[in-house]
């Protein structure tokens, strides 16, 4: 009986002090404001420049060669890139005396499988899709490779056919594109001998 009267008496006492030294508590006044935050992400595109393409030699024996280079596109665009060419002369091949007469496609600016007349020479650009992500199959065929590659004329205009395309940003390491050039000579024809030479733009633009 005697302790927990003592206990009683003891926690009453406490009680007492921690009543007498606790001020009463104050509620902390606050006031807010929003700050709204911008950021513009500038839609920008990159492509490479690849080196020099040299076309094996034609020979009275071999009249149907190619060769390619490959541009890389970069781009963060939302709306993707689109990749087209424009060559500096009306005749894409030729020398101080001669020319390589244009492609000529069924259906101009429509790109087409190589083929030519017995008795023509011709260049063209092309580029096939198996392999190339954002080469158009419906436009380009399903070739592999610049010998299976639709072709079409070369134009002193920026290309109103595009060659690779998409509609999104790229990954940061791009998008590869090889394009293909072609020349060679009917059956019944030889191209005048001589070193002909051309010069093709790539240009990469943003959607």
């Amino acid at each position: 009986m005697k302790k927990i009267i003592a206990l009683t008496l003891s926690l009453a006492m406490t009680l007492g002090v921690l009543s007498f030294f606790n001020p009463a508590i104050v509620e902390a006044v606050t006031s807010s404001d929003i700050v709204a935050l911008s950021l513009t992400v500038t839609p920008d595109i990159t492509i490479t420049a690849p080196g020099n393409v040299t076309i094996p030699a034609i020979t009275i024996a071999g009249g149907d060669q190619n060769n390619s280079a490959t541009w890389t596109v970069v781009t963060n665009a939302t709306g993707g890139y689109t990749l087209k060419t424009k060559f500096k002369t009306a005749d894409a091949m030729k020398n101080a005396a001669d020319q390589i007469n244009n492609y000529t496609p069924g259906v101009v600016n429509t790109p087409e499988a190589w083929s030519i007349a017995a008795s023509a020479y011709e260049f063209g650009i092309g580029t096939y899709s198996t392999g190339q992500t954002d080469v158009n199959s419906g436009t380009w065929g399903s070739g592999s490779d610049c010998a299976g590659a639709y072709y079409v004329q070369p134009t002193t205009a920026l290309s109103t056919y595009t060659f690779a395309s998409r509609t999104t940003e790229t990954a940061s390491a791009g998008i590869a594109t090889a394009l293909c050039f072609r020349a060679a000579q009917g059956a019944n024809v030889y191209i005048p001998s001589g070193v002909y030479t051309g010069t093709v733009t790539a240009y990469a633009a943003t959607q």
